[in-house]
């Protein structure tokens, strides 16, 4: 049970979280105008004027000064703060100087190892009453590294219009929130309500209008915070599956990623080369308005939260959580891609 002087500290740090990055964010898109670093209008996306990059930097600026000012040092985040700072670096020079796939990959490895060398991986513990073999530590650990991967990229995918990856990003740590809270890892809350905090004082400039973008740099450091928090949740205390929570929470990224593969693949097209195939441009072909499409993905993550709520407490099992999750899948197919040539037009 988190106590009520644990509560006091999460609301200031949220609070001063929304308010340094409410009043920081226009000193970065003063700078990026200044400097030049602007998100030019291109086919793939949905912007009609150059706009500011930055808007990573701004969110990890306001989420390192307050999570300096809030948190414990006697927590030790050393290897988790270098491993998501050198995913902000790699997105930066990514959004100055475009870099090719390989070395954007081999800088989103390198932060992984990162990750999982500071302890930020699958353990015995989130696996409930299953026994671990000889083998298991090795698989555990490519598991972990291939979900940090995973979701690192599919914030930058969704990446691709006005507040869609802040918005995403809010749902999944709202979720996490939740479970952090029903868990009382007050260590977890206090870490997603700074990063939530920053995420929501950012949104004011990214909603559309926007007037500042994450780029690369802010998806893959909100995208590399994300994939480890879920390491720090006891997922398996009430059912043996509650390992795969993160994953129901983490929905429509990862739907995101897997749809783009699946469409990508079909079309002829490799699957990490850019394309007007992201879920927001099928809405936006059906004349869906950005604030439209930012509701409907809000009202998404609210009820995967509560998907995994109820599964993850046991109130209903694997079974009928699989059952709730594909109706939503064939719900989301239906509402993209159904009437929609787009889709179906082949482009090798």
């Amino acid at each position: 049970m988190i106590e009520n002087k644990e509560l006091l500290i999460l609301l200031l740090a949220g609070i001063s979280a929304i308010l340094v990055s409410f009043f920081t964010t226009p000193l970065f898109i003063k700078i990026a105008f200044a400097r030049g670093i602007l998100d030019q209008p291109t086919t793939l996306k949905n912007h009609r004027v150059p706009t500011p990059y930055l808007g990573g930097v701004a969110v990890y600026s306001s989420f390192l000064i307050i999570l300096a000012l809030f948190f414990p040092t006697y927590w030790n985040l050393s290897l988790f703060l270098i491993g998501a700072s050198l995913l902000l670096l790699v997105g930066l020079v990514d959004d100055l100087v475009p870099l090719s796939v390989f070395y954007k990959f081999w800088g989103q490895i390198i932060a992984a190892l990162c990750f999982i060398k500071g302890g930020f991986s699958l353990k015995q513990e989130f696996l409930g009453l299953f026994t671990l073999y000889p083998f298991m530590p090795l698989l555990l650990i490519f598991i972990s590294f291939f979900w940090i991967l995973t979701v690192i990229n599919a914030f930058n995918l969704v990446d691709i219009m006005d507040g869609l990856a802040t918005t995403c990003a809010l749902g999944v740590l709202a979720g996490f929130l939740v479970f952090s809270f029903y868990y009382s890892v007050y260590s977890v809350s206090l870490l997603v309500t700074i990063c939530m905090g920053a995420l929501v004082g950012f949104l004011y400039f990214n909603k559309t209008p926007a007037k500042i973008y994450l780029g690369d740099a802010g998806s893959l450091f909100i995208g590399g915070i994300i994939a480890t928090i879920p390491f720090m949740i006891p997922w398996g205390i009430h059912t043996h599956f509650g390992f795969l929570t993160p994953v129901i929470v983490m929905g429509v990224p990862l739907m995101e990623v897997l749809s783009l593969i699946v469409i990508r693949t079909a079309k002829g097209i490799p699957f990490y080369v850019g394309s007007p195939n992201h879920f927001a441009h099928y809405l936006l072909t059906k004349k869906w308005s950005k604030t439209k499409i930012l509701i409907f993905i809000s009202l998404i993550n609210s009820f995967l939260i509560a998907i995994a709520f109820l599964f993850n407490t046991g109130y209903i099992s694997l079974f009928y959580a699989c059952i709730c999750l594909s109706a939503l899948l064939v719900a989301w197919c239906a509402t993209l891609y159904v009437k929609n040539t787009q889709f179906f037009t082949q482009k090798k």
